[in-house]
């Protein structure tokens, strides 16, 4: 039975990664464009 348990886990831990997958893509891409366009450093010197 905990056999079972844990393969459900798994397939809901990995549904939900899947779900999550794009807004980390985005927000990653979010930050590489603010980090290159030098607003970083702009809002630190602020």
């Amino acid at each position: 039975m905990s056999s079972v348990s844990f393969i459900d886990g798994a397939k809901e831990g990995f549904s939900t990664s899947v779900k999550i997958i794009p807004y980390l893509v985005g927000m990653l891409i979010a930050i590489s464009l603010l980090r290159t366009s030098g607003v970083f450093e702009i809002i630190i010197d602020e």
